[in-house]
């Protein structure tokens, strides 16, 4: 007996020793978690503090007459004003520093609700393009200016461009918004929580995509692709291979990352976007400016239909169709050719000397009787009227304001028509002319007018 009570003895000790082994490990377990949860806190509100005082220390706030508002600007020389897109800021001028160092100035506000900016400042679309109107008066930029819309932005740029038409001078949209817009949910294509969602992404998801753009690059490009763009999974595994064997394609996700953090410093402004874009109206069709438009295929965000339907109201406006990272185009390759195809425009309508009848220049011919309208980039104009006897003609000029056009005929007999001018309203789309009589005492000049022209 004496000999099993060892036994046991010696059993139970070692089943205290394995006890407290384990508790020892288990007490280690729960030190080195603690130590784990404690770096990734301090990591953690470390980045959010000083992504925080880069988003609210880093521009510049003023006072205008629609509210504060805080802008970036950049460089030197004909002004670029840019509406930026969802969960951007004034930050997203970053993204264009190619076109700065092309001799432009760049100006970016950070819209109503996103980061120092209050909602206050503007928010409805129209009171968003007033914002930036008041902004453009409180820095004394009183000549016209390019508007580059993205995404989000979309309507506001173009409502700038229809409200304040003397201030601009041309426009461009880059996967931008302009027809009502409901998108839907990043989470349905396996990805992060992305910006267009109900979710709106979080200052934690933020973190985390801030360390996986440094140490998990491949991982993050191909989640955020397949909510981004229309590609099956080996289409992505291809683009994301494109991306970032070039150096600055793994730099500009990074910089795309870090562009939208904190999400809780923009959330505001962008559930107020989302809200004005539900049953958004745009008079598309009343834009007199250039248009240039840069929009992807493969977008999944917004989709190319937003690009088509511009054409539609103003078939004059200039596409760049292009494939590439869809809605994150700014870190593929195809931003190469995109670069490219703005600074033409931008050139191009820099030193090209705009003249208010530009939308009219060309010939028409009327679908009554033959009639040929001509009218030049200086807004004058002739009319070759039908005649089996002898060639009639018509010399006048066309002076626009807006979405009216005043008529001086030269040369005419008949006082009420030489001496008077008309007023009308014109409307062009799908190449046919038509103008509505706001008032004219001259009646020849009223029939011949209110015909369809159809540009040839």
């Amino acid at each position: 007996m004496a000999r099993n009570a060892r036994k046991k003895q010696k059993k139970s000790k070692k089943e205290n020793r394995k006890s407290i082994a384990r508790k020892r490990f288990l007490i280690i377990l729960l030190i080195l978690a603690g130590i784990v949860l404690a770096c990734g806190a301090i990591s953690y509100f470390s980045w959010k503090s000083r992504a925080t005082r880069n988003a609210m220390e880093s521009a510049y706030i003023i006072e205008t007459s629609a509210g504060k508002v805080q802008y970036a600007s950049m460089g030197k020389g004909p002004v670029i004003l840019i509406s930026h897109g969802a969960g951007f800021g004034w930050d997203a001028i970053r993204l264009y520093e190619d076109l700065a160092r092309e001799g432009y100035r760049l100006i970016c506000p950070s819209r109503p609700g996103y980061l120092s900016t209050p909602l206050s400042s503007g928010k409805t679309i129209n009171a968003q393009a007033s914002m930036m109107a008041a902004l453009l008066d409180a820095l004394e930029i009183h000549q016209p200016v390019f508007v580059l819309a993205t995404s989000l932005g979309g309507p506001a740029g173009i409502a700038f461009c229809l409200d304040h038409p003397g201030r601009c001078r041309g426009l461009i949209l880059m996967d931008a918004i302009t027809q009502p817009y409901n998108p839907e949910p990043s989470e349905k294509h396996g990805a992060l929580p992305g910006v267009y969602d109900q979710k709106g992404g979080s200052d934690f998801t933020n973190w985390i995509m801030h360390l996986a753009s440094r140490y998990k690059p491949k991982n993050l490009l191909t989640r955020l692709l397949k909510a981004h763009t229309l590609y099956n999974r080996d289409q992505c595994s291809e683009m994301r291979r494109s991306v970032l064997q070039n150096p600055s394609g793994a730099k500009k996700l990074r910089t795309m990352v870090d562009i939208v953090s904190p999400m809780s410093l923009r959330k505001k402004g962008l559930e107020n976007d989302r809200a004005q874009v539900h049953d958004l109206r745009l008079s598309i069709e009343n834009l007199n400016i250039p248009i240039l438009l840069c929009h992807s295929r493969q977008d999944r965000q917004v989709p190319y239909e937003h690009a088509e339907h511009v054409m539609q109201k103003v078939p004059e406006a200039e596409l760049y169709a292009f494939n590439g990272c869809g809605h994150l185009f700014w870190i593929g390759k195809e931003w190469d050719g995109i670069s490219d195809r703005t600074l033409q425009f931008l050139t191009l309508h820099t030193h090209h000397k705009q003249t208010k009848s530009h939308r009219l220049e060309g010939t028409w011919v009327s679908e009554t009787d033959g009639a040929m309208l001509s009218v030049s980039a200086a807004g004058n104009f002739t009319i070759d009227l039908p005649s089996v006897e002898e060639t009639l003609m018509w010399h006048g000029s066309l002076k626009i304001d807006g979405q009216t056009v005043t008529i001086h005929l030269d040369g005419e007999k008949d006082s009420l028509c030489k001496n008077r001018a008309g007023k009308y309203a014109f409307r062009l789309q799908n190449d046919i002319l038509q103008f509505n009589v706001h008032s004219d005492p001259c009646k020849i000049r009223r029939k011949r007018f209110r015909q369809l022209w159809r540009r040839l």
